[in-house]
């Protein structure tokens, strides 16, 4: 008889936690929308770019996640996006999380794997950042782009 007491109390307590799962989980979501990111300083924006009546600041970062996923096919897997640009995996959530923001990409995810994927917002903003590179580098034939 005891045996079967602690199981039931065992079953409860599984009940309650993964409703408190859950409940974190609705949270998270409800505090992501409801926080508005701030916009970049001044001094960190290296390029915006004006689309669809909206403008998009971007910092050195944001420009090499989006011409990473623009060349690569418009996805990659989160570890080599971290690879491309040259930072750790967590810090390469933190900045797709910074375009899922804005609108210009999205996080794919499996228990296995993680994966950003640009937006058709983010697949035209990443081509106007190509088209200004490229006309930035214009004078320089030496430099490839």
């Amino acid at each position: 008889m005891k045996g079967g007491g602690d199981l039931t109390i065992r079953i409860e307590l599984l009940k309650t936690l993964t409703r408190a799962a859950e409940v974190a989980s609705v949270l998270r979501l409800r505090a992501r929308r409801a926080i508005r990111p701030e916009p970049l300083p001044e001094w960190e924006t290296v390029l915006s770019v004006e689309l669809e009546g909206r403008t998009f600041d971007l910092c050195l970062k944001h420009i090499s996640a989006l011409l990473a996923l623009h060349r690569a096919g418009g996805a990659l897997p989160l570890s080599k996006l971290a690879e491309v640009c040259g930072m750790t995996n967590r810090r390469a959530l933190s900045l797709l999380q910074q375009l899922e923001d804005m609108g210009l990409a999205k996080k794919i995810g499996t228990p296995w794997r993680r994966a950003a994927v640009l937006t058709p917002l983010g697949e035209n903003v990443a081509a106007e950042v190509e088209r200004a590179v490229k006309a930035l580098l214009g004078p320089y034939p030496g430099l490839k782009f």
